[in-house]
């Protein structure tokens, strides 16, 4: 991979063996901690020598038999021809001790009892596992229990994993782990283990393992020589497949981190909480214009940050640990919150009224939409295998969420306005033998044309006037624009589908509640969310708009009162004037502009 015809490629494999130095002596350090000082040492007026023990012999059936070099029964070997030199060499430095030499500390260093830490070339060691999940139908990503201190692997280095089964049969297979930092923030050795068939014995195994296990692992194992060409390129194409992308993956990760070439080196840095402070300042700028201007917007911007910093913290600490699970409890449980916590913005928060049953129909119609677009369109247009897996389906859902509560709270707010402010009409219409769906069918179309605009106008737009978060989050990412076009293309039409139901859900639904079978228009169920204007009390001053109008000559909208006992009546108006009374009545009785005259 390199000559010397061309430096970047010469500065590179030289950082390749500074590497394998760096790790040869990481393994050592990690030797001298975690086993016995062996060699000479004095201890009180007398000179011992401690050997260490021999390498022990590996069983026949470690080898895996498919042709590793070096094979285990080489590296054993290798071993016991370096532990008779060991020997050899402590003794006849106890002799030179014995006849007054003093003791040389470097000389306690034995060979043989590398690497050290939780790594054994010739023994396999019991590591745990701590997480596992699935990438796809036929991929799992596990994380091991180790770090980088204890588990060290060099460029080119893999581990040999041991599997046994029920029968007694043991399959041991090469896997190359990839330090990547965990979750937790520590730097853990991942596997990637690629499935096979369900008559593949490894492929079984895999399938079958979880978090807790703890499987045999031995090493490390090198096979990687340094070759040079007489004629080197500035392109090196590496191909790889299958599970064979873990050891082109640690090649990449250590040519991008120890890249001779300027600038290369300087990676982007974590976002702190200083990097949210100084993009607050943006939002302040807005807080002071409001004030300056009276406005009253500062409250709102400072309520809603705040709301903003405290909920995304508290998601990504959820989803920090949902990501780590399969359990699809865990997982529709997270969905079942999201929709109980937009049922209850939409009902309390975003609608100025509310009505009975409407929590429950508005987390229905928003729960069941987003789940079900999720699971369809994970499954079937992102080819996501399950498609329930956390890491895939969660971000999903959350945006689905999102767009349907917009959608929901711009339909149902429509709802009710409309009905309002055509009471009257409706009135008119059922009086006259109007049908519940003919009353309120232009209600319900009014409303869907304004909750559904949003979300048929972002889809317009995208690409055109704006760049979707989702793209501008792969291209960062560095990812190819067209794959992360694609993507962008589903999830919008996605947003676009599970709006558009979830809207005509709830529209329905809160329609078919004010204007019941019997049919009569119930505005009397609403119970406002915020505080009322002043009303009308008798022997006070205290007067409505509506008052207002009627003092100023001007005719009101024709005002609406119900019975408090729907089922024994069919309608029940007054119209009024502005040369009429306002009458309030409890019983039937439909009176005209004419005969409130009389």
């Amino acid at each position: 991979m390199g000559g010397a015809t061309n430096p970047a490629v010469a500065a590179l494999m030289g950082e390749i063996a500074r590497a394998k130095l760096r790790a040869e002596e990481r393994r050592q350090a990690a030797a001298i901690a975690s086993t016995v000082q062996y060699g000479v040492v004095r201890e009180g007026d007398s000179v011992i020598l401690r050997l260490p023990p021999a390498p022990q012999k590996p069983a026949d059936d470690d080898c895996c038999k498919s042709g590793c070099t070096p094979c285990i029964l080489d590296s054993y070997r290798d071993r016991l021809h370096a532990y008779d030199e060991d020997i050899q060499a402590l003794r006849a430095q106890y002799e030179r001790v014995l006849n007054g030499a003093p003791i040389d500390a470097s000389e306690h260093h034995i060979r043989h009892a590398l690497p050290g830490g939780l790594l054994e070339p010739l023994q396999f060691s019991s590591i745990g596992i701590m997480h596992t999940h699935m990438l796809g139908r036929y991929a799992r990503l596990l994380v091991l229990e180790a770090s980088a201190s204890n588990f060290v692997l060099a460029l080119g280095e893999h581990v040999q994993i041991r599997a046994t089964f029920g029968d007694g049969v043991r399959i041991t297979r090469p896997y190359t782990p990839v330090m990547i930092k965990a979750p937790d923030g520590v730097v853990r050795p991942h596997l990637y283990v690629r499935l096979y068939g369900e008559d593949h014995r490894m492929s079984e195994y895999w399938r079958g393992i979880s978090a807790g296990r703890r499987l045999a692992v031995r090493g490390p194992v090198a096979t990687n020589e340094n070759m040079t060409r007489a004629f080197a390129s500035d392109v090196c194409v590496l191909a790889a497949a299958g599970s064979g992308i873990a050891p082109i993956f640690q090649v990449l990760q250590f040519a991008h981190v120890n890249s001779a070439y300027p600038g290369d080196n300087q990676h982007e840095q974590p976002l702190t909480w200083l990097n949210v402070g100084i993009a607050s300042l943006l939002l302040v700028v807005n807080v002071v214009i409001s004030s300056w201007l009276g406005l009253g917007l500062s409250k709102g911007f400072i309520v809603a940050a705040a709301r903003c910093v405290v909920q995304l913290t508290v998601l990504g600490l959820v989803l920090n640990q949902l990501f780590l699970t399969e359990n699809p409890i865990y997982i529709f449980g997270m969905s079942v919150g999201l929709g109980t916590l937009a049922a209850f913005e939409v009902t309390y928060w975003r609608s100025k009224h509310r009505f009975p049953g409407m929590f429950a129909g508005v987390f229905v119609a928003i729960t069941g939409s987003s789940v079900g677009v999720a699971l369809f369109g994970n499954s079937l247009s992102l080819n996501n295998h399950p498609a329930y897996t956390a890491q895939k389906f969660i971000p999903t859902a959350g945006m689905l969420f999102g767009a349907n509560l917009i959608g929901v709270s711009i339909g149902v707010n429509a709802v009710m306005s409309s009905l309002d402010a055509h009471r009257d009409r409706i009135e008119n219409a059922l009086c006259y033998g109007a049908s519940r769906w003919e009353t309120m069918k232009p209600v319900v179309v009014a409303s869907l044309k304004s909750a559904t605009v949003p979300s048929i106008s972002n889809m317009s737009a995208c690409g055109l006037l704006s760049i979707p978060g989702l793209m501008v989050g792969w291209s960062l990412s560095g990812a190819n624009a067209v794959i992360a076009s694609r993507y962008q293309m589903v999830v919008m039409i996605m947003l676009t589908a599970s709006t558009g139901l979830c809207t005509m859900l709830t529209v329905i639904f809160s329609a078919s509640v004010l204007i019941n079978s019997t049919p009569m228009l119930r505005l009397d169920l609403l119970k406002a969310n915020k505080p009322k204007q002043a009303v009308v009390v008798s022997g006070t001053s205290r007067s409505t708009p509506r008052m207002a109008l009627l003092r100023a000559g001007r005719r009101p909208k024709a005002d609406l009162y119900l019975s408090r006992k729907p089922s024994s009546v069919a309608v029940a108006t007054t119209t009024t004037s502005s040369s009429a009374t306002i009458h309030s009545h409890s019983s039937v009785r439909l009176t005209s502009a004419a005969a409130a005259g009389r």
